[in-house]
């Protein structure tokens, strides 16, 4: 099987869960052992950052990062990606306990589940006193089916 393993860290660095993911299927899974609480992250190179894009899964994660790295809004590495690895609460409330984070982004799924999740989990991070945005993709269920597309778009205008 080939598969991809996306690895969550503690505050010093070390594992502490793994999500698995099928590359040519819809598999899904964690390695045994795995700690819910540790999501996969991409933190921003200022550890002082206070700026967080929370996101379903780490492919989305990474696909955001993508689009911020093509968009060339602000540097790729200004902010923190967060994977939750699903609709869990669980690695949120960790990081937070963890950064001094000001403003979360919710890049949650395009899907039913993941809209009322977004909705649920802002209640909460806005009485918390924290700024929150809803972002969800613009095309597809979620931010890797958008990055997909604009590299789609990319290739096509380059053929030209």
């Amino acid at each position: 099987y080939k598969n991809c393993v996306f690895v969550g860290m503690d505050e010093t660095g070390q594992p502490k869960s793994a999500f698995i993911r099928g590359c040519n299927s819809t598999w899904r899974g964690d390695a045994e052992g795995s700690q819910k609480k540790y999501g996969f992250c991409i933190p921003a190179e200022d550890p002082a950052c206070d700026t967080v894009e929370i996101y379903e899964a780490p492919i989305d994660a990474m696909s955001g990062a993508t689009l911020r790295h093509l968009h060339k809004k602000e540097p790729w590495r200004g902010i923190h990606y967060l994977a939750i690895g699903g609709l869990n609460y669980q690695p949120v409330d960790w990081f937070l306990d963890h950064h001094a984070i000001k403003t979360a982004r919710l890049c949650l799924d395009n899907d039913q589940r993941g809209r009322a999740f977004s909705r649920k989990l802002a209640e909460k991070l806005k009485s918390s006193g924290r700024l929150v945005e809803d972002v969800p993709p613009t095309y597809g269920k979620d931010y890797n089916d958008q990055l997909v597309h604009e590299l789609q778009i990319r290739f096509r205008q380059a053929e030209r």
